[in-house]
């Protein structure tokens, strides 16, 4: 039994570090860039999308080789994150939506697997034409981001660090944490 016991702690060590060195390779930290540093294509495309927002943030990233640059904004209460190619075609869009915007089969899938977790947060992701819904629930101080299909399939739950956990572990605090 004490054998067994060993063997399942060394093969979750194994995939913690796997996960780790995976996710280290393909996306690098975001590097903080101004406005000024953006392609004309970039910000001539945000312009023209959404006149009326203003930008908070501009990063750029490496993703498997591949340059993107991160425009994140707030058009009047909306906050959206976009990601665009050099040439200023839109990759990902990430959009703060109200609870109570989000499709039935989301709500139902939400409700059913997280009735007791206060919802923290709600995106909808466009990448193309693909949509999926993020929701960050909290319940007893541990937060988990939950991403689910238009039809109410749960893609990926993962628990994530509130700001505390991270100021106790020493890593870099996301400005989008929950202050508990």
């Amino acid at each position: 039994m004490k054998t067994l016991h060993v063997i399942l702690l060394t093969m979750m060590l194994f995939a913690s570090v796997l996960v780790v060195s995976t996710s280290a390779v393909s996306a690098q930290p975001k590097k903080k860039l101004t406005k000024e540093n953006l392609p004309a294509a970039v910000l001539s495309a945000f312009e023209k999308s959404y006149p009326n927002a203003t930008i908070k943030g501009v990063g750029l990233e490496k993703e498997r080789g591949k340059t993107f640059y991160e425009i994140e904004s707030l058009d009047g209460t909306t906050s959206r994150d976009l990601l665009y190619a050099p040439d200023g075609k839109v990759q990902e869009i990430e959009e703060g939506i109200a609870q109570d915007s989000l499709p039935d089969a989301v709500a139902k899938a939400l409700k059913k697997h997280y009735s007791t977790s206060q919802i923290k947060k709600v995106e909808k992701i466009i990448k193309g034409t693909n949509i999926t819904y993020e929701i960050r629930v909290q319940k007893n101080n541990r937060a988990t981001e939950v991403v689910i299909d238009p039809s109410g399939k749960i893609i990926k739950s993962e628990h994530v660090l509130l700001k505390k956990e991270k100021q106790q572990s020493g890593e870099k605090e996301n400005e989008e944490e929950d202050n508990d």
